[in-house]
């Protein structure tokens, strides 16, 4: 079993890069990885794999909406959050400041499970 999370991203980054890897395969490391560099907090990577995915994607395991470039909008989908039973995302959006809003995206996905 691979350890850090780090490892992991080299793992699923390798799998994308490998010119024999099927689509499917591409997709699903690119979905594994998303949510790896969400725990990192590492943005700018969620934010291009989630660029990449929403172009193919097809699956309710991950959600996109772009957000608006209004502040004011901004708190009503995190109002969303709480709706949608995800408090958690919204408390780290909310105490995030690495977000650039006009790049800001709103995102859910399902957390990967502890093996």
């Amino acid at each position: 079993m691979l350890g850090s999370n780090e490892e992991k991203i080299k793992l699923l980054t390798n799998i994308i890069n490998n010119q024999t890897s099927t689509k499917d395969q591409i997709k699903c490391a690119r979905e594994l990885r998303v949510g790896i560099n969400f725990e990192l907090k590492q943005w700018q990577d969620v934010i291009n794999d989630i660029n990449i995915l929403e172009q193919t994607i097809d699956s309710a395991d991950l959600q996109v909406m772009k957000s608006p470039h209004d502040e004011n909008e901004i708190v009503d989908l995190h109002e969303l959050c709480i709706e949608g039973d995800n408090a958690e995302l919204k408390s780290l959006l909310e105490k995030s400041k690495e977000i650039d809003v006009n790049q800001y995206k709103l995102f859910v996905y399902r957390p990967l499970p502890n093996s």
